[in-house]
């Protein structure tokens, strides 16, 4: 067979372009949840290395009418949903993204600053959602933000050979992210632009063991591992999921674990996976990730702090001192000053934005008011949650002499996706694009700025 070269498809463009929101009274200070971000959203493709081999797609669970000629919508057997692929080699255009995220609900030409909360995939612990602005009600990050707020995607790939020929088992990787202003005259504000990589759990994530203690007072169901149960600790039934229909149905009456097991009901959404050859309960981590595309390595951002977010001079307070937002070890309040500020009557960097220009991270302190004066030190921002990012560099596949491109660690791969005999030959990648607004550049110099996104997926040689 012959061998081909790396192949890329699927350059993403987004140019996007913030303003100022006209609502309510407007002071000379705005909070970063007062203006959003309107998005005019473009996709074109790439052409090198015989790259009509891979097809990018979209994947619908409703019909998206008026799609151009160049798509085709393609239904596989005992799967309802609806796949539009562009000719092979061919990117998605902004049209044929639109048509689908206005279908949804989601952004197509306006986004609103975010945050993921704290998240972490070193660890795995978190679920990933995204959440509104914290408010002088809402001060932490609970809110889940409307889906109008952000742009998500749910791409498919997949690798045509000779002879109509799919090829299985191959990875795909994010290999390039370019993101800037679109102009000279336009500031940082596509520092903040993240992206979320929900991948397919099928194919990445690790199994951990909740318990190694089951019993049953019924005839325990023949599964194997990775067959998602949901087993109830308030009456000991466990259900089996029905993916076509979208239902748990119970399986077995009589299911109990260890008195030691976690509270299985808060885990993983309460699906559980059981093993019938050992008897053990297991669930098992998402193992997806944040991407800064605009950092140079690995990274995180904080996603709590004092604010100025009642539009004034100074940071929000209350009766008992200035107020934290966001995410934070409760002895964070510890810091807080004996008595009321009495000192000069300037801003203040207190969450280590790196200057004292006057925006939603930098403002006075109100006099005679308890009050804050540094998060940024390293034994100070520990008390404060973060979301953990990677950077392109630090997700980039290896590269050998011939082209062949591999993950960096293969115990922890990082590629996005991967095609599957048992999934039509298809690979699966979910792209989350939103603001988030704890990243120092959502301030009010950066309203009507606009910026630039370009992404790239790559595949190996075959």
């Amino acid at each position: 067979m012959k061998k081909l070269s790396s192949t890329k498809t699927a350059l993403i463009l987004l140019s996007l372009i913030t303003f100022a929101s006209a609502s309510g009274s407007i002071s000379s200070t705005l909070a970063w949840y007062a203006y959003t971000t309107r998005a005019n959203v473009s996709y074109s493709g790439t052409s090198v290395n015989e790259t009509s081999l891979l097809e990018i797609g979209i994947c619908s669970d409703v019909v998206i009418p008026g799609m151009p000629s160049y798509i085709t919508r393609v239904t596989y057997a005992g799967d309802s949903n609806n796949y539009y692929f562009s000719d092979p080699g061919r990117g998605l255009t902004y049209d044929v993204i639109a048509k689908y995220l206005s279908i949804k609900g989601y952004a197509t030409n306006e986004l609103e600053p975010t945050t993921s909360g704290s998240y972490s995939y070193s660890n795995n612990q978190n679920s990933f959602s995204l959440k509104q602005s914290p408010n002088e009600i809402v001060v932490g990050n609970h809110t889940e933000a409307a889906p109008i707020h952000y742009v998500k995607i749910p791409f498919v790939f997949r690798i045509q050979g000779s002879s109509g020929i799919f090829y299985d088992n191959k990875e795909l990787w994010l290999s390039k992210a370019v993101v800037r202003a679109s102009s000279s005259e336009d500031g940082d504000v596509y520092k903040a632009i993240r992206m979320f990589i929900d991948r397919d759990e099928r194919n990445y994530g690790s199994w951990e063991e909740v318990s190694s203690d089951i019993g049953t007072g019924a005839v325990f169901p023949e599964g194997d591992l990775g067959h998602p149960y949901y087993l109830k600790s308030d009456d000991n039934k466990l259900y089996s999921y029905d993916d076509e229909h979208d239902t748990w149905d119970l399986l077995v009456d009589g299911v109990t674990i260890a008195a030691t097991a976690p509270d299985i009901d808060g885990l993983n959404d309460g699906a559980m996976y059981i093993n019938s050859s050992d008897n053990k309960l297991y669930s098992k981590t998402h193992n997806d990730y944040i991407v800064n595309p605009s950092a140079n390595a690995r990274g995180k951002t904080r996603v709590g702090g004092v604010l100025n977010m009642n539009r004034d001079e100074y940071f929000d307070f209350n009766n008992n001192g200035e107020i934290i937002y966001g995410e934070y070890d409760e002895a964070a309040k510890d810091l807080i000053s004996n008595a009321g500020y009495s000192g000069a009557d300037e801003a203040h960097d207190v969450n280590g934005v790196g200057d004292n220009e006057p925006s939603t991270f930098v403002a006075k302190h109100r006099p005679g008011t308890k009050y804050y004066t540094d998060f940024f030190s390293p034994a100070n921002d520990a008390l404060f949650k973060h979301a953990e990012y990677e950077s392109i560099s630090s997700i980039a596949p290896a590269r050998d002499q011939y082209d062949y491109l591999s993950n960096a660690d293969p115990l922890n791969p990082t590629s996005v996706c991967k095609t599957r005999a048992d999934d039509n030959h298809l690979a699966r990648l979910t792209l989350t694009v939103y603001l988030e607004g704890w990243d120092f550049s959502v301030v009010d110099k950066e309203i009507s700025h606009s910026f630039d996104l370009g992404l790239t997926f790559e595949m190996s040689r075959l």
